[in-house]
């Protein structure tokens, strides 16, 4: 993935973080920042994680009202980076 992204030339790597609906990171979110922490070791790339509370939710929306083909993963991942971006765009941080 570490060459890949490299290759692509990609500026930035954001992994969506499990948080729990009260705000805390549970035991998901630990494997998931050991795994940014592997890739982190990969790359010079630089390692964001982002909120992905509500993402799969949304996604089941999105499928439902669209009837879009794609698997919910894929659609999920959409949501996240699109709110990510707009996040960076106004000024918000990583999580």
């Amino acid at each position: 993935m570490a060459a890949l992204a490299e290759d692509r030339g990609v500026e930035r790597i954001v992994i969506g973080l499990p948080i729990s609906l009260d705000g805390a990171e549970g035991g998901q979110a630990s494997e998931t920042r050991r795994f940014g922490d592997r890739l982190a070791e990969l790359t010079d790339i630089p390692i964001e994680y982002y909120d992905e509370r509500f993402t799969t939710r949304m996604a089941t929306r999105t499928r439902r009202e669209s009837g879009a083909s794609s698997d919910e993963d894929s659609i999920a991942a959409a949501h996240l980076l699109e709110a990510y971006l707009q996040a960076v765009e106004a000024g918000g941080g990583t999580a």
